[in-house]
């Protein structure tokens, strides 16, 4: 009995066992992706998955039931008829590759869920098969999201349409102040943008937003980033016309030394605004412009100039600045000249070296004449560079920067004995030598005093530096008495590529005053190969010995004759 008993407990214990190896014989769906998915017309999707053996034996005769069918309602979706890294066979405890079935979704096919079940059937001893639920919402096709570069209005979320009927145009671009030109922009120019808003509908368009930016399409970054101006009202029919400025200086949104040079920059200018009709519909119009920033390998400037705007006979003039490297290229031993010839400024200041888009400060103090008449000064900021040559950028403009100040409360009582009058001068010039590219140029000019009074006369030569490197006067100062005449030697270092007719002014300063400004007009030719020129002033000697040379081979060939006889 007690045999049959224990009999009895170890066949439960192993019926027991056994019934666990049966429910741990499972195959399981793993790393599943987009089982549960949605998918527009027109388009496919990818359902991967992995199968996972837990463990329990060797499964053998792996098959899926593909193609597979989905259903909604009387609507079927039906997947390709194979499956991509399918295995047939998967060993005790292993977990397969990826595998992949996809769903093409025509673009007629009826939106709407579809369900049905992946099935999995395999071998152990016996046909086992597991299911993977799958779910797909077939959707329409959505409108892509517009590009806010092909239409500005619909940047960071704004409006996409324009019932209002806006209509807006950059007008005009200019360098208001600086060394560019339209559309062609040089770091620290002031820009003048011209915008015009029409409304071309049948209502009003209230409380309108001018925006504007400018962008690096290149690295795709906001060189300044978008900028609101004051809201205003445009009734139908009628339109404004309102003016952006800007400079392209250190305060932007971007550093300096990360603009290149290019034609990858954009302006971009967009209204929005608020019709005034029964819905209150908002209402947007844009334009842009493309933009080329120019970027000198050589060119040094002064920027900022901070100087008061009105200063009183006998105070201390001081300016501050900035001398700012706007090059690619490393500047050494920087020199800015202050000039104002009716105040008598001429004052060269070391600036140093200075590193490509950088900056050191320049500080002037300067004490105004007494005897200074009350008007309006320009005062010149010239930069020169190591060599002593004064900046010229691609466009052949000088780097010469300007402020404008204004002298007041000067006292005009008191001994004016020393005080001059202007005086009327005559100028006439003549070439004395020289005319060729590469060479000097001498050119005699006389000043004549036509006034009726004694003069002192400042000279001073302008407008050569894109065809000279430099110019000597001998002399910048003369004195004349009335009906008097002095011959002044002006010397140019004419450029090597110079051709042509060239211009030049002589200008006179009296009394505070330009009282002559005369343009001169001079003819370079291109320096013509002689002898003398080319050899130097020993030009005989070098002939002497090509003679001697030429006797020397003559001797050589009659002796060579006469040892073959």
């Amino acid at each position: 009995m007690k045999t049959k008993k224990l009999a009895f407990i170890v066949f439960s214990a192993f019926f027991s066992l056994l019934l666990v190896g049966f429910a741990s014989a499972t195959v399981s769906f793993v790393n599943v992706t987009n089982n549960i998915a949605s998918v527009e017309q027109g388009d496919s999707i990818t359902i991967s998955f992995a199968i996972e053996e837990s463990n329990y034996g060797n499964l053998t005769n792996l098959s899926f039931n593909i193609p597979l069918t989905l259903d909604s309602g009387s609507n079927t979706l039906v997947s390709q008829d194979t499956i991509s890294g399918v295995v047939t066979s998967l060993s005790q405890g292993e977990t397969s590759g990826v595998m992949a079935l996809v769903f093409s979704v025509s673009s007629t096919k009826s939106i709407g869920t579809y369900r049905g079940n992946l099935t999995l059937t395999g071998d152990y001893v016996d046909s086992v098969s597991y299911v993977l639920p799958i779910e797909i919402t077939v959707t329409e096709p959505q409108a892509p999201e517009p590009n806010w570069k092909t239409n500005f209005c619909v940047y960071d979320e704004g409006v996409s349409t324009n019932p209002g009927k806006l209509n807006v145009r950059i007008k005009d671009v200019t360098v208001a102040n600086g060394f560019g030109d339209d559309n062609e922009w040089l770091p620290f120019d002031e820009i003048e943008v011209e915008v015009n808003i029409e409304n071309n509908g049948n209502d009003d368009v209230n409380d309108i937003s001018l925006e504007w930016g400018l962008y690096d399409e290149e690295q795709e970054k906001w060189v300044i980033e978008v900028d609101n101006e004051k809201d205003f009202d445009v009734k139908d029919g009628d339109d404004e016309a309102l003016t952006l400025t800007f400079s392209i200086n250190d305060k932007m949104d971007i550093d300096l030394e990360d603009l290149d040079d290019g034609k990858h920059y954009a302006l971009y200018v967009r209204a929005t605004g608020e019709v005034d009709n029964d819905d209150n519909d908002d209402t947007c119009n844009a334009d842009t412009e493309s933009i080329d920033l120019i970027i000198e390998r050589d060119f040094v400037i002064v920027a900022n100039i901070d100087a008061p705007e009105t200063i009183s006979c006998g105070q201390e003039l001081t300016i501050t600045a900035d001398v700012w490297n706007i090059g690619s290229k490393d500047q050494d031993n920087v020199m800015v000249r202050i000039l104002n010839k009716e105040l008598g400024i001429d004052s060269k200041i070391e600036v140093g070296d200075i590193n490509s888009f950088d900056s050191e400060n320049l500080d002037f103090t300067f004490m105004i004449p007494k005897t200074a008449k009350e008007k309006s000064y320009i005062l010149s900021f010239e930069v020169y560079d190591e060599d002593n040559d004064i900046y010229v950028n691609d466009y052949d403009d000088e780097s010469v920067t300007t402020a404008l100040i204004k002298v007041d409360s000067c006292s005009t009582s008191g001994d004016d004995s020393g005080s001059e009058t202007p005086n009327d001068v005559l100028i006439s010039a003549n070439l004395e030598s020289g005319g060729f590219a590469g060479e000097i140029l001498v050119i005699k000019a006389m000043i004549t005093n036509s006034g009726t009074s004694r003069g002192t006369f400042l000279l001073n030569v302008a407008g050569y530096a894109g065809w000279a490197d430099s110019v000597k006067l001998d002399k910048e100062t003369v004195v004349l008495d009335a009906g008097d005449s002095e011959e002044v030697t002006i010397v140019f270092n004419v450029k090597k590529d110079a051709t042509g007719d060239q211009l030049f002014k002589l200008e006179v300063v009296s009394g505070g005053e330009l009282v002559a400004s005369q343009p001169i007009s001079v003819s370079i030719e291109q320096k013509q190969f002689n002898i003398s020129s080319s050899l130097g002033d020993n030009w005989y000697l070098w002939l002497i010995g090509l003679l001697n040379v030429i006797l020397i081979v003559i001797i050589i060939v009659i002796a060579v004759k006469v040892a073959k006889k």
